[in-house]
């Protein structure tokens, strides 16, 4: 059923001897380069030699050469703290409230019907500022009706307080519109 040219020899295989000696071949050269000689000859005398006494010197740690691990040197805990550098490209450093939103400005007018219109148009929005902040003031009082501790009652009433202040301010601005508007009404 077999042939004799199918079977393999187990001769012609071959071993793994020369595999291992290769390998201790590798293994003794990165020795040899490693630990190997430093390039003095090894029947000469070194010690009257002072250059290669030098190297000798220079290669195990000799004068002005630090060896092994030492400690590196640590910034003083009392020292003034460093600013720290940013980066221009990403622009001005945040705030951490955004800036506040400038005014309109107050165009020239050319007749007292567009005078009239912008000063209309102001009105108008700060009447609706003044209608959100009655709302607000309506739900800090219901916080301070809510509030289950003390704690949580002065916590209330202090944001109620800021809260009805600007109120105030809100509708102390519509009353001078008003005003402003019935003085260019001749009223």
């Amino acid at each position: 059923m077999t042939s004799p040219e199918n079977q393999s020899n187990p001769e012609e295989e071959g071993s793994s001897l020369p595999a291992l000696l290769a390998g201790i071949a590798i293994v003794g050269v990165a020795a040899y380069l490693i630990f190997g000689s430093d390039g003095t000859d090894v029947g000469g005398n070194q010690a009257d030699n002072p250059e290669v006494a030098a190297q000798k010197a220079g290669a195990l740690g000799g004068p002005g050469r630090k060896r092994g691990v030492e400690d590196r040197e640590v910034d003083d805990a009392e020292a003034a703290e460093r600013k720290p550098r940013r980066n221009p490209a990403l622009g001005a450093i945040p705030s951490e409230m955004a800036p506040p939103r400038q005014p309109e400005p107050i165009p020239e007018f050319k007749s007292t019907a567009e005078e009239i219109a912008f000063w209309e148009k102001r009105l108008n929005g700060a009447k609706m500022q003044l209608e959100n902040r009655e709302t607000f003031v309506a739900r800090s009082q219901r916080r301070i009706d809510k509030a289950e501790s003390a704690d949580e009652r002065n916590r209330a009433e202090t944001t109620h307080k800021q809260v009805v202040s600007n109120r105030d301010e809100v509708k102390a601005k519509v009353e001078a519109l008003e005003k402003k508007l019935a003085e260019l009404r001749g009223e």
